[in-house]
């Protein structure tokens, strides 16, 4: 709210519904996520104030990297069968076989995800987890993520990011003519944000902590359009494309078309 109405001026009073796009996944906690964003950052003035929410669906989703078109897939097949990562899971798995054991699980590389991601998740939303996984067990859990995050989405960043990335560009091409939407807000997961960082050639060790967020804006300087990417406050450096911490807009958009190359299942 500081930022949008005190710092940059974006705003100056209540938004109308038009002014603001704001997109979620169809997942409940990403969809009470956007609506605390947008009532934390345009608190109702008076009775009856509304902002639109869009959401996806499970089969055709644009904001979450899945299995939604055939370059996601043949990327996924090739990291499933990569003697590397199968060499790290089984590695991993005799780590946390106590718990495996617990669970009545047999080792497979998914298993592995589904056993760290169990526990990744139930420790950062501080549920109860049994007795049987220590503090250690967490903190590999989050290791193992971060590790097999990171090799899924290495050198695939276009491919993960495409849709999602010709969505706000939409968006974007679209407020330029229009004048609105003013600003958008996009709410999604992890692995939305991985896609986006592999794209942009930001990389991370570690999954996004709860609550990160990636800032895409668009200012005049001169005369002309630039664009500035960040993540978590920190501005990304926009050297992949032949630029600094800025770079003019339409330069950004030349550089990333062949987003339009892939995926064309999904808009």
């Amino acid at each position: 709210h500081d930022y949008l109405y005190n710092q940059i001026n974006l705003f100056d009073e209540a938004p109308k519904n038009e002014e603001v796009y704001a997109r979620s996944t169809d997942i409940e906690r990403t969809f009470r996520s956007c609506q605390a964003f947008l009532n934390g950052a345009f608190p109702p003035q008076k009775p009856f104030e509304y902002l639109s929410i869009v959401h996806g669906s499970d089969f055709s989703e644009i904001l979450r990297p899945g299995s939604f078109c055939k370059e996601e897939n043949a990327a996924s097949a090739a990291f499933n069968s990569d003697i590397n990562v199968l060499n790290y899971s089984q590695k991993e798995w005799k780590k946390l076989e106590h718990v495996a054991n617990e669970l009545q699980l047999d080792y497979s590389l998914s298993n592995l995800q589904l056993i760290a991601d169990w526990i990744y998740t139930y420790h950062c939303n501080d549920r109860r987890l049994p007795s049987f996984v220590t503090q250690n067990d967490i903190l590999r859990s989050h290791k193992i993520l971060g590790k097999l995050f990171q090799r899924y989405y290495e050198g695939n960043g276009a491919i993960y990011a495409s849709y999602s990335m010709r969505e706000v560009l939409r968006i974007a091409e679209t407020s330029l003519k229009k004048r609105n939407p003013k600003f958008a807000v996009f709410s999604a997961h992890d692995s939305t944000v991985f896609g986006f960082l592999e794209f942009l050639n930001k990389k991370i060790k570690l999954l996004p902590p709860y609550a990160s967020h990636i800032l895409f804006e668009i200012f005049k300087l001169n005369g002309e359009e630039q664009i500035r990417w960040s993540y978590n406050g920190e501005v990304i450096p926009l050297n992949k494309f032949d630029g600094n911490n800025y770079m003019p807009y339409f330069k950004f958009v030349e550089k990333v078309k062949g987003i339009y190359d892939m995926c064309h299942e999904l808009p």
